[in-house]
């Protein structure tokens, strides 16, 4: 992640650090049953589903929160480039830049967070 934010791929940073966390999250909290074949393709639980469920399991709600917080930022970095309003341009390419790069740091921050978390609870 890191890398790849010193090389300016934010946007990759972003989805490294979504793996992490989803990653250490599943670990903390996961049954084992998780994935589930749909039509021979394998879903995953949800983001926010492991967020939720790691909040039941004592995940500290500052951290919830922000998480959630990264979550929406996430989003907004994984369809700015293509999305808007009819109507409306896409987001301006500096403030996709910027706000690519904030979500890249955030989730690096987090995605530490969470590993220390998911070692505590092993």
């Amino acid at each position: 992640m890191k890398t790849a934010v010193a090389r300016g791929f934010h946007l990759e940073a972003v989805v490294i650090a979504e793996s992490v966390i989803s990653d250490r999250l599943h670990s903390a909290t996961g049954t084992g049953e998780d994935r589930v074949k749909k039509n021979g393709d394998v879903m995953f639980v949800p983001l926010a589903d492991l967020i939720d469920r790691a909040r039941r399991r004592g995940l500290e709600p500052g951290t919830v929160e922000d998480l959630h917080i990264w979550r929406k930022a996430r989003n907004r970095v994984a369809h700015a480039v293509a999305r808007s309003r009819p109507g409306e341009p896409t987001m301006a390419v500096d403030d996709f830049r910027a706000l690519a790069k904030q979500t890249a740091l955030e989730g690096i921050e987090l995605a530490n967070r969470i590993k220390a978390w998911q070692r505590r609870k092993a």
